[in-house]
């Protein structure tokens, strides 16, 4: 699913834009499996079929970032603090 939301992305290395496609085709219709939707502060909604047809999970933000990091080799930018 998230070479797909790279596919549609509008920046394909950009993790914000590839965030926003996935986010996008989980709120769209009719969404491809196994996304059922999404839920603002929690995430993108799918079941995990591996375990049961009834094992709904939430991809985070974070948690998408940590994928594409460890899946992709893709290297998240770090937001600067202060003093940087």
């Amino acid at each position: 699913m998230i070479e797909l939301a790279i596919e549609n992305a509008k920046d394909p290395n950009n993790t914000e834009s590839i965030w926003l496609a996935l986010v996008q085709l989980a709120k769209s219709t009719p969404r491809p499996e196994p996304l059922i939707g999404y839920v603002h502060g929690e995430g993108i909604k799918w079941i995990n079929e591996e375990k049961s047809d009834d094992d709904v999970q939430y991809l985070t933000k974070s948690l998408f970032e940590r994928r594409l990091e460890t899946n992709l080799g893709f290297t998240i930018a770090k937001k600067a603090t202060k003093g940087d």
